[in-house]
């Protein structure tokens, strides 16, 4: 689920980064694809996702996750600010044997992030593509995880024509040790309820990926968006029994939202 997150909040964010933003609007939007039922699951399901981005004399507040993030920097081209999200953890999953697992309960995270945007034209290119990139990192408030991760993205934003806008990005993240052992560790206890080999995961890169997202604009207020992200698990997320042995390193989303901007 973090994986399809990551390729939205790349596109809500990508969108504000573009030089059409507007000083003063409301933008909604409704959609559903197939995600991994849980980080390093190799089992998918349907899973609804609305978002939304408001903005006003330059500061906005939007979509991230199961949460919000605001942008309190109101110029053009950068952005930084608050985010508060809900993790969902892991719990009632599909693979018989994960599920003997202890249960990751629900967790808020709290952070913050920082991006910022290059037209390419100001450095000599002709095109109206925008260069950006984005660090966001946020700590868990205890409950299901008391860890960190921090997440990375850089990507182009190409104008096809005025209708037609294509979003690529490169994505990382890093997980804190206690992220690390929530989501990705087997201890004795489980390992003896479940059958898998006991496993300490410990911190490190957890995973690369790249994102697509086509746009295209069919009025001045409606637009149909289609999402598609990859990440590879890596390092210690991916050697462990639940990834290994049960699940899969390669995490993919794919899905589409309807948009109207007010």
């Amino acid at each position: 689920m973090r994986h399809f997150a990551i390729a939205l909040s790349v596109l809500l964010a990508a969108s504000s980064m573009s030089s059409a933003q507007e000083e003063n609007s409301l933008k909604i939007g409704l959609g559903a694809g197939v995600a991994p039922d849980y980080e390093g699951s190799d089992d998918y399901r349907f899973l609804p996702f609305p978002s939304f981005e408001l903005r006003h004399e330059g500061f906005g507040i939007r979509t991230n996750r199961l949460g919000v993030e605001a942008d309190l920097i109101p110029f053009q081209g950068f952005e930084m600010g608050p985010v508060v999200r809900y993790n969902m953890g892991r719990n009632n999953v599909r693979d018989d044997v994960v599920d003997l697992l202890p249960e990751v309960d629900g967790t808020a995270e709290l952070g913050g992030y920082v991006g910022a945007g290059l037209p390419l034209n100001l450095i000599g290119g002709e095109t109206d593509a925008i260069l950006f990139g984005r660090l966001s990192g946020l700590q868990g408030l205890g409950g299901g995880h008391d860890g960190a991760v921090f997440e990375g993205s850089l990507g182009v934003i190409a104008p096809l024509t005025s209708e037609l806008t294509v979003i690529t990005s490169f994505n990382t993240s890093y997980m804190s040790g206690d992220y690390a052992d929530a989501f990705f560790s087997v201890s004795a206890a489980g390992a003896t309820a479940s059958g898998l080999s006991a496993y300490d995961a410990g911190a490190g890169f957890k995973d690369v990926g790249a994102s697509l997202i086509v746009r295209y604009a069919w009025t001045e207020n409606w637009s149909t968006t289609l999402i598609g992200s990859y990440t590879r698990l890596v390092g210690q997320a991916a050697d462990g029994p639940i990834v290994a042995s049960r699940g899969s390193a390669d995490q993919m989303f794919a899905g589409v939202s309807v948009g109207y901007q007010f």
